[in-house]
């Protein structure tokens, strides 16, 4: 079994991808990247693009569901993308394994699809690679080309976050991208809403140039979770980094009630901010209103700008009822995962 890398995976995929692949590793932000890539190889961009892409989430997942969509002939195209997302192949009984292991061995029979499982850090037992994968990476690799996403790289991450920085419009020293990343932790998608909230603060300050103390007033340390990430991640549809924040929050073992409690407490901020851009008001108007931080309002007030107040009250509803889930019987971290994975 061949165990490829992002980098090998992006000169396969420009001249001919493979029938499928398997994505794992710890850095779901580079994951969720080659994916978009792989869905644009296989499916094109534009209007049309949606009718060749098909993504299963791990609550709607069945074998039988799985077969379903792989059979039907691609619409407009020579091929369609097959993605099954959010599978826990930790907590997957042998049985649960062997009947999607019986499935993909099917998928010559419909050679016009690509199949990508799409695992989230954590999810998989890798082995010791890359000598020894898991009896579980081998069996799957019989079927799949798997891709191993390691954390990225110091010197590469370091560039990153400088082109993120720029992005926003805002200038930061080496210097201050390494104190970010030594206070924020290396998580690409953490690293991403924290860039995101330090340049919105030295906006709001009047300046373009971050300086250091910009960082620990507004940015999470490394090791803590922010509900912000995970609420704002969930209002853009982006699962991947939802499920990659949601995996840091049980690793650090927060409460499930808790979570839950802090997630519905910025919806509901969210969904307010919505209401009154809606009626017309600016980011300091708001601000004034609901006497909150003028950065956290910008923060805020970009979060909603591509929502609606309708969408925001439903996902509302839907935290509603995962708490409730969560209060009336001892289910884990299940109705935040399911509440993820329905948006």
């Amino acid at each position: 079994m061949t165990i490829l890398k992002e980098a090998d995976f992006r000169r396969q995929i420009k001249k001919n991808p493979a029938p499928g692949y398997l994505f794992f590793g710890e850095e779901d932000y580079l994951k969720a990247h080659a994916a978009r890539l792989l869905r644009e190889r296989i499916c094109g961009v534009g209007e049309m693009a949606g009718f060749n892409y098909i993504r299963l989430c791990a609550d709607e997942y069945s074998p039988e569901k799985l077969l379903g969509v792989m059979a039907p002939l691609p619409m407009f195209g020579e091929r369609k993308l097959v993605e099954l997302f959010g599978l826990d192949f930790g907590s997957m009984r042998a049985e649960e394994l062997s009947s999607l292991c019986n499935v993909l061995a099917t998928s010559g029979e419909y050679d016009y699809n690509t199949i990508l499982i799409y695992v989230a850090a954590g999810g998989i037992d890798e082995g010791r690679l890359p000598g020894r994968p898991s009896a579980t990476l081998a069996r799957l690799g019989k079927y799949l080309t798997p891709v191993w996403f390691e954390k990225c790289p110091p010197s590469r991450l370091l560039s990153w976050v400088g082109r993120h920085f720029e992005y926003n419009k805002v200038s930061a020293s080496r210097e201050i991208c390494r104190e970010i990343i030594e206070y924020c932790g290396r998580d690409m998608y953490i690293l991403a809403g924290e860039i995101d909230k330090v340049s919105f603060y030295t906006l709001s300050q009047g300046r373009t140039e971050v300086q250091a103390g910009d960082i620990y007033e507004v940015a999470v340390p490394d090791g803590s979770y922010d509900a912000f990430a995970f609420a704002n991640s969930l209002t853009a549809g982006d699962l991947p980094r939802a499920l990659s924040v949601l995996m840091l929050m049980k690793q650090q073992r927060i409460e499930p009630v808790k979570i839950m409690a802090e997630i519905s407490r910025v919806f509901g901020d969210l969904l307010t901010v919505r209401m009154l851009a809606d009626e017309g008001f600016g980011v300091q108007e708001i601000s004034e209103k609901l006497k909150m931080h003028e950065y956290r309002t910008k923060l805020y007030f970009a979060a909603v700008a591509k929502t609606t107040s309708a969408e925001l009250s439903r996902v509302l509803g839907l935290c509603a009822r995962a708490d409730a889930s969560l209060k009336l019987s001892p289910a884990g971290y299940t109705p935040i995962e399911l509440l993820v994975c329905s948006l």
